[in-house]
């Protein structure tokens, strides 16, 4: 909504009333404005926010849901191909983000509920190959010591079974995956009757995603996660390995 100003004339020729007088109302600008200006006044808005306009009105219901509105939002919010190029380097072809994304991410989130999906858990793209070449364990921990840009880091008390099993295996297939920012409460311990309720829509991410989905957030942003501050000297994180889906995206948790 904007405020437009209404002024009020006497006898045709004659000078508007005094500007005292003038009367103010409340007119919604997607009414007056062409489509797609109105598209653009909300491509500045984020998820949340457009999340409320869709309670607003019909019509702020429809431009809130424009599909290709939130693929440029969903840019924004996901690591995908872009963001790996100003990082890492070219990640060839890529899966297409599943059409009701936007929707999920708005959800409250099932493990914390006062909280969106969007706030909690991470959206990023597990590339098959980057830069003509398989990503790996092996290949992540080199990369991830010199970014293009960002924040440098590397592997720090990895037990070597796991880079001998695990750290020259690929992934099949370029996929999508929504994972958790920390850990579920309780669930580095067995606690399987208190988790498995909660994430019947989730499974445990393998060794390659979980890296990945953490390098990649301490690169672009400085954000620590699954880190030791708040979750005491050592994060035990549970992976599911070597088992993955052939879908193109997957829930991890």
């Amino acid at each position: 909504m904007f405020n437009y100003t209404i002024r009020e004339f006497g006898e045709e020729g004659k000078h508007p009333v005094p500007f005292e007088n003038d009367k103010e109302a409340k007119v919604d600008f997607t009414y007056l404005l062409p489509q797609e200006i109105s598209l653009k006044v909300f491509s500045f808005l984020n998820s949340a926010q457009l999340g409320r306009c869709l309670r607003v009105s019909t019509n702020w219901k429809m431009l809130a849901n424009d599909e290709n509105l939130w693929d440029t939002l969903l840019s924004r919010i996901a690591f995908g191909k872009k963001q790996w190029a100003r990082y890492f380097g070219d990640v060839g072809q890529v899966p297409p983000l599943p059409r009701e994304i936007h929707k999920v991410l708005k959800n409250p989130c099932p493990f914390w509920p006062e909280k969106k999906i969007e706030e909690t858990h991470l959206l990023v793209l597990i590339p098959e190959t980057l830069n003509g070449k398989p990503l790996t364990l092996a290949t992540l921990g080199e990369l991830v010591r010199a970014p293009k840009e960002g924040y440098a880091i590397q592997f720090k008390d990895i037990w070597e079974l796991v880079i001998k099993e695990y750290g020259h295996q690929a992934a099949p297939k370029s996929q999508w995956v929504l994972m958790t920012k920390n850990p579920i409460e309780r669930s580095e311990i067995d606690q399987h009757p208190l988790i498995v309720p909660l994430a019947k829509q989730y499974e445990l991410p393998n060794v390659l995603d979980a890296a990945v989905c953490i390098f990649i957030r301490y690169i672009s942003s400085g954000e620590r996660i699954f880190n030791a501050e708040s979750r005491g000297p050592y994060t035990l994180q549970r992976n599911d390995q070597p088992r993955r889906a052939n879908s193109d995206w997957k829930f991890f948790s």
